[in-house]
């Protein structure tokens, strides 16, 4: 984005986001609309990361979760966003359960990719 072009930051809610977990940005630049995540990072950023340094399939966790491997595909790739809490808490377990790799803090980071936590206030 060019500093003389002048930008419009709109606040609401984007289509396909479920309005219970947060407010999207979207950004108006050079006559086309950019989404962008009002968290650091996005889900499908830190599962992918994750499901690589602990070896652990997508099928692997469809398996063991119930959950459909082509949805859990999506979630990877960006193409469905913002799963919810009960299908973070599968995910999370079964990536506990496969590999010794993932951390409380991993955990939390798949959390607080969709802008949530599960850690105690």
């Amino acid at each position: 984005m060019r500093l003389d072009t002048p930008a419009i930051i709109v606040v609401g809610r984007s289509p396909g986001v479920n309005p219970r977990y947060g407010m999207s940005w979207s950004k108006v630049e050079d006559g086309g609309v950019q989404a962008v995540s009002l968290y650091s990072q996005d889900f499908a950023q830190v599962f992918s990361e994750l499901l690589e340094r602990s070896g652990v399939s997508c099928y692997q966790i469809a398996a063991f979760t119930g959950l459909g491997q082509s949805y859990l595909s999506r979630l990877r790739s960006g193409g469905k966003r913002n799963p919810s809490p009960e299908t973070l808490v599968k995910i999370t377990v079964a990536l506990t359960h496969f590999s010794d790799r993932i951390t409380i803090d991993d955990i939390e980071r798949v959390f607080r990719s969709v802008g949530r936590s599960i850690r105690v206030r």
